[in-house]
């Protein structure tokens, strides 16, 4: 049966040698084969391919027959993992859904000859285009005038692509994220009508939360999520973005600040996060409220299954974002003592990215922080101590003092202290002569 295309025009794409190679094993073979989906797409988009997905007639046995290297990764759904000189490509047999009744995946498939159906039952118009082994585009659903008009448009009735699988509004949110697409009137539509995420799995949100959050259109797409109660389906603490003021600043409303964070942080996982979690933790001044608001926060990155990494560097993040005092140089030389290079210059990056996206005038805040980070680089380049280990004096000559081991701690605490405010006295007699004069403070007292 021939396949008539949508688009009026002929586009061509290139395939890799690998990719030619591989369609062309299959065709030889006497089975249909052509690349799909993405990786079409971005090379249509003249960008950079990610996964190489392939459609064929072949089952899945065929192809675990004519392919050396391969695992059968989603056999359930028709699908087999070939690699061929070291690229990997999901091959997976022309297909037919049944119904949805998990919201997730399809109850039961149906193998099909028919390549035609097999690109109609994809979520967006966009990613359903194919190609053979000549490279040129095969297009039913208008997905080539789609990209060209820069849609995100579900392939069918967008309900009911949505009703089948929760995660196609993600993807959507996340593709007009990450191409810089709008959402054509009845895919936003259907996502406005029923935001409902409750049969994804955390981690499976977590992932796509993070590609948008990551993505140059963040700010846009997290706009969009709370305004069309996507947001707070993922977690109810999400329920606070609104035009409200702005904690602590009469300039923006909340949801303005989330976008503007978004605009200006890099992107960087934990800044972002941060810059998203920031308001549940400040709705309230009081310190009881906020330890549990910031608990709760807490909460909802353990439940999304985040790495302990990424869930230490953002609550850091949040603890830290407010405090922008111009400080002196004991106490950035104690902030240095206590973080890692690392963990300073993401508190001093978010400070700033908060600042801009919080305040309506924020200059002098922003000097604050930057005379911060002067003095900083100043300490760092000069060779000031600030670490224990950068103390001139050792554990032994301590001991032959008549200190004992459990009290070392707590003397390296006063003298680290010292050398905070005095470096020039980071030398061993003018410690030995600092410990003797305030022997008293020493925990424990001596043996």
């Amino acid at each position: 049966m021939a396949i008539l295309l949508y688009n009026y025009y002929m586009k061509k794409i290139p395939l890799t040698k690998e990719t030619r190679a591989v369609l062309t094993i299959l065709n030889d073979h006497g089975y249909e084969a052509y690349l799909v989906g993405g990786s079409v797409r971005d090379a249509v988009m003249g960008l950079p391919q990610g996964d190489l997905d392939i459609a064929t007639s072949a089952t899945p046995a065929d192809v675990q027959q004519l392919f050396g290297h391969t695992v059968p990764t989603g056999i359930a759904y028709g699908t087999v993992t070939v690699f061929f000189d070291d690229v990997s490509f999901q091959i997976t047999t022309f297909r037919s859904d049944g119904t949805y009744s998990d919201g997730r995946h399809p109850d039961d498939i149906t193998y099909t000859r028919s390549f035609q159906a097999d690109l109609l039952r994809r979520d967006f118009t966009m990613n359903a285009l194919a190609c053979g082994t000549d490279g040129i585009v095969v297009d039913l659903v208008g997905g080539l005038d789609d990209i060209q008009n820069r849609l995100v448009r579900c392939v069918g009735e967008a309900k009911k692509r949505f009703e089948e699988d929760q995660l196609r509004k993600l993807r959507a949110i996340r593709f007009m994220a990450t191409l810089n697409f709008q959402l054509e009137e009845y895919t936003q539509n259907a996502i406005l009508e029923n935001p409902s995420l409750s049969s994804l799995s955390k981690e499976r949100i977590q992932s796509e939360l993070n590609k948008i959050l990551v993505s140059d259109g963040a700010g846009r797409a997290f706009y969009f999520m709370h305004n069309s109660a996507v947001l707070s389906a993922i977690s109810p603490i999400f329920s606070i973005f609104s035009t409200e003021s702005y904690p602590h600043s009469s300039a923006k409303d909340t949801l303005q600040y989330l976008v503007d964070v978004m605009n200006i942080c890099p992107k960087m996982l934990p800044l972002r996060l941060a810059g998203l979690l920031i308001q549940p933790c400040q709705k309230t001044q009081n310190s009881a409220e906020g330890d549990a608001l910031f608990s709760r926060v807490e909460y909802f990155l353990y439940e999304h299954k985040y790495p302990n990494d990424v869930i230490k560097r953002v609550m850091l993040l949040l603890r830290t974002c407010t405090d922008t005092t111009r400080r002196d140089d004991a106490s950035l030389k104690a902030m240095m003592d206590r973080y890692s290079a690392d963990e300073i210059e993401a508190i001093f990056t978010f400070q700033h990215c908060h600042a801009r996206a919080s305040l309506a005038k924020p200059i002098s805040t922003l000097n604050d922080i930057d005379a911060n980070i002067k003095a900083v680089a100043r300490i760092i380049a000069t060779g000031e101590p600030y670490k224990r280990r950068h103390l001139a004096i050792s554990s032994q000559t301590l001991l032959d003092t008549g200190l004992v081991p459990h009290q070392l701690g707590s003397v390296y605490e006063m003298l680290l202290s010292h050398v905070w405010r005095h470096p020039e006295e980071n030398n061993e007699e003018k410690l030995l002569t600092y410990l003797k004069q305030n022997m008293s403070r020493v925990k424990g007292g001596k043996k």
